[in-house]
């Protein structure tokens, strides 16, 4: 899916089941990070896990050069790059994400994406207004 509402909508799952991942650029390093789609990225709280002077989001280039997927459908599970997951994503019985295939979907218990993201948990978002 495009992004998580739309995700929410088409699968009649709550929002905060939703669970896109982001590339961001951290200084020079990429990583993935996968919040709720009820929150949004708290780029000062990842700056200061990584101890980064600047993290952005990345360019739609770079992001289709490192996860070989259009944004909407990067996957939640990048061997290959660091892997930050927000605290809350943990808490849900089921994370649905992107899977590297557009159109596609991938459920997946959290504690199952925990372990096979090898994602690092910390506070990485806050509430939308």
């Amino acid at each position: 899916m495009a992004n998580a509402r739309l995700g929410s909508q088409h699968y009649g799952i709550p929002i905060s089941q939703c669970t896109p991942t982001f590339i961001l650029k951290a200084d020079d390093t990429y990583i993935a990070l996968i919040i709720q789609g009820s929150r949004k990225i708290d780029f000062k709280a990842v700056e200061a896990f990584l101890g980064v002077k600047k993290a952005t989001m990345a360019s739609k280039d770079e992001i289709h050069h490192l996860t070989g997927s259009p944004i909407g459908s990067v996957s939640m599970i990048n061997p290959n790059i660091r892997t930050l997951i927000d605290r809350g994503v943990q808490t849900l019985s089921y994370a649905y994400g992107g899977c590297g295939v557009e159109n596609h979907t991938l459920k997946i218990k959290a504690s199952n994406l925990l372990q096979v993201s090898h994602g690092e948990v910390g506070e990485f978002s806050r509430a939308r207004n």
